[in-house]
């Protein structure tokens, strides 16, 4: 029987039964044993066993008593316990997928191309993603950071970047060894969050290491191991085989939902949850969940892995159908004849790949079906909710694959995936869901999740918390206006290759305030395109002093039409100079500039530039509207000549101004300068002409970066006493160096 078809009461029994377990609990302290919480908040609990498999939280007691002053009730008087003041922190999912590219999401759309060949080829429907992501099924609830970077296009230093927050060049930092995720949930300054760890491996740490109580260490148990049931006809939510979350080495349900019963409080049911109880959270929980991590299975389920399993009358595509995202939108074209190049031998395995993607986003699917058919008290203990509704997922993807130029290239394509928060718990809604004009970053993950967390954000940490945007008021100002960024192919090595990205909507052109009136191009000059109803040179500029005499920067947060490839043809992009420059607010604006037969390749976005600097110490500018893919990263393609989206950089260039701040602002963030692994010098003092809003990090603004102590008046929770005085005030110095002159001994 389809698991899906199970009553919920008889699952969560299944699923939640006292059988083997799949997971490991960590000994703490050295303890020789531990019990889980399930067990050490019950009246089960052995008092020879004093040791909590998750740090108790302080206003809790071992088996279940009540907290009676300053002390536990009997049998545990020498227990001390703080009854605390009622929070609401809520349980955290980081769920990451693997080698996901930025256009394999539904909710991102409107597809990207294949890895070969070139073509263009719909998106995959994800629509348990697109239900948190998009209006109007998320309520308001979610943000997608459309553009949103990795560290690496490489597994291992990606994902110990998601843990530590940190970038490659600063891994070798000792400060960023004690302050992964797990270990800062557990930190007094907060609410103590157990932690499991489940999907296949983290990185070169292992999971004990990063600070988890908990960690799923099965081989692959279950998994494509039973034939799933048919699918027909018109199978809206295709059958589960066994008791596996789809994907992952060995991620199981009974795994991870066993984990999830062991933060509950309440009676159970021969050992299972009872759904018609409710609960309360012992603690609140932090869990990573590697869906398909790592790499597999580059296999979709037995229903979909053959093309000629899917087209049967009166079917419905589940995977590849359209979503509410993408309304009207072809199904996967495997059988179309107009795609067949784009199935040559050497991409065989294609299917396979947006399979996974079905795995990762059925995970959500299960994740959310289990928790919303749990019933838990609010932090009151007055109010009954789900388990749910008290918790926050975060996804992203460790890195791109299946795009030109991604795996293990240096190359937007290889870095690009968006990041996904949804708050359950968050008031409903109209807000808008997609943040398309900042650049978020996998550093960005660890002070979101610290922030939801209650924990403060660790001194030194170079990413930003992404919850504000999630309020009713987001933040004015950007995140960044530029994204610095350097080459490393392991978490131990720095490349020499380095980048700088512009936000988007910081990129405008350059246009006269008055001059010759114009419609089209047609009616300028030559050399000149009619920008806003005025004839200007056009040319991409960050500020006014990136143009010539007599124009300014104008429309920095326009958005125009881009023309695309045709997935028939692939007609050739037009270059930089020759995109369309009419502006335009939705894709709909541009419709009637677009060949017909392009539909999916023609959109409405805002202008992103990004300068290479590359380990031969090359320049290669280009402009993201034109071409995302970036075709002139390749050798192969650059011996053909210049390709779409190369910007030509000379000394008389128009664009040598916007080259040269990008250039200063790669030399200022490596302060203080350090030798690459190919002995290359990063990061130049001298470089002070990079206006400081172009600062991919800067002293002064408030924050505090990887290289500095404090930052105006922020100390990162530093004060005197700490530092070792017995009081006084503390300073921060105009080169963000703490001063201790005016504390007391």
């Amino acid at each position: 029987m389809p698991i899906r078809h199970l009553a919920p009461a008889l699952l969560l029994g299944i699923l939640l039964a006292p059988a083997a377990h799949g997971f490991t609990w960590k000994l703490r302290g050295g303890a020789s044993r531990c019990e889980e919480p399930e067990i050490f908040f019950s009246a089960a609990h052995n008092p020879t066993v004093p040791t909590p498999c998750c740090a108790r939280p302080p206003e809790l007691c071992p088996g279940g008593v009540a907290c009676l002053g300053t002390n536990c009730a009997a049998p545990y008087q020498t227990v001390t316990c703080t009854p605390a003041p009622p929070t609401d922190r809520p349980n955290i999912i980081l769920y990451v997928v693997d080698d996901e590219g930025y256009c394999h999401y539904g909710f991102m759309g409107p597809g990207c191309r294949t890895s070969t060949s070139g073509r263009t080829i719909p998106v995959p429907a994800t629509p348990n993603m697109d239900a948190l992501a998009l209006q109007p099924a998320n309520q308001g609830r979610g943000r997608v950071f459309d553009v949103a970077h990795s560290s690496t296009p490489w597994s291992l230093p990606s994902r110990t970047s998601l843990e530590a927050g940190a970038l490659p060049k600063d891994f070798t930092d000792p400060a960023f060894h004690n302050r992964f995720i797990a270990q800062v949930l557990k930190q007094p300054d907060g609410p103590t969050y157990c932690s499991f760890a489940g999907g296949g491996k983290l990185g070169k740490l292992s999971e004990a290491v990063l600070g988890f109580d908990a960690f799923q260490n099965g081989k692959g148990l279950g998994k494509n191991a039973c034939a799933p049931a048919a699918c027909a006809p018109n199978c809206d939510a295709p059958p589960l085989c066994g008791a596996d979350i789809p994907g992952g080495t060995g991620v199981q349900q009974a795994d991870v939902f066993r984990f999830i019963g062991n933060m509950l409080l309440g009676p159970r049911t021969g050992g299972a949850l009872d759904p018609s109880v409710t609960y309360t959270m012992a603690q609140p929980f932090f869990m990573w969940f590697g869906s398909v991590l790592p790499h597999s299975p580059h296999k979709p389920p037995t229903f979909i892995e053959n093309p000629i399993h899917v087209p049967f009358p009166g079917a419905t595509d589940f995977l590849f159908g359209p979503s509410f995202a993408n309304p009207g939108q072809p199904r996967f074209p495997f059988a179309d004849p107009r795609y067949a190049s784009a199935f040559l031998k050497t991409e065989h395995d294609f299917p396979g790949y947006y399979g996974m993607i079905w795995w990762g986003d059925d995970g959500i699917h299960q994740l959310r079906q289990y928790l919303e058919g749990i019933k838990v008290w609010d932090a009151t203990g007055t109010v009954q909710t789900t388990m749910w509704d008290r918790t926050v997922i975060v996804l992203m993807s460790d890195n791109g694959e299946n795009l030109p130029r991604s795996k293990h290239a240096f190359t937007e394509n290889g870095h690009r995936n968006p990041i996904l928060i949804y708050d359950a718990g968050r008031a409903p809604s109209a807000d808008e869901s997609h943040v398309p004009q900042e650049i978020a970053h996998a550093i960005d993950v660890l002070p979101t999740i610290v922030d939801y967390g209650g924990h403060p954000i660790p001194p030194g940490t170079p990413g930003f918390s992404l919850k504000p945007y999630l309020s009713a008021t987001p933040p004015a100002s950007p995140l960044r206006n530029v994204l610095c960024a350097h080459q490393a192919r392991s978490s131990q090595g720095l490349g020499a290759g380095r980048y700088a990205l512009t936000r988007q909507g910081a990129v405008g052109r350059c246009a006269p305030a008055t001059g010759t009136s114009c419609s089209t191009d047609a009616n300028c000059a030559t050399g000149q395109v009619c920008l806003l109803g005025t004839c200007g040179s056009g040319a991409l500029c960050l500020e006014d002093d990136d143009c010539s005499a007599g124009e300014s920067c104008t429309a920095r947060t326009q958005k125009w039409c881009r023309y695309g490839h045709d997935p028939v043809t692939e007609a050739s992009v037009p270059a930089p100079d020759k995109q369309p420059t009419t502006p335009c607010s939705a894709d709909s604006d541009c419709a009637a500039l677009c060949p017909s037969t392009d539909p999916l390749n023609c959109s409405c976005q805002y202008r992103s530039v990004k300068l290479y600097v590359q380990s031969d110490g090359s320049h290669m500018m280009m402009d993201l509207f034109v071409d995302p893919d970036e075709p002139g990263l390749s050798k192969s393609l650059r011996r053909k000549g210049p390709q779409p989206g190369d910007i030509h950089i000379g000394p008389t260039d128009p664009a040598r101004h916007l080259h040269d701040r990008l250039q200063c602002c790669m030399d200022h963030w490596w302060i203080p300068p350090i030798t690459s692994t190919g002995g290359v010098t990063l990061g130049n003092a001298a470089c002070t002409g990079c206006e400081p809003q172009y600062e991919c990090s800067r002293c002064g603004d408030g924050v505090i970066n990887s290289n500095e102590a404090c930052d105006t008046t922020n100390f990162g929770g530093r004060t005197c006493v700490s530092a070792g005085f017995s009081g006084g005030t503390l300073a921060c110095t105009g080169a963000c160096t703490l001063d201790t002159s005016g504390c007391t001994p």
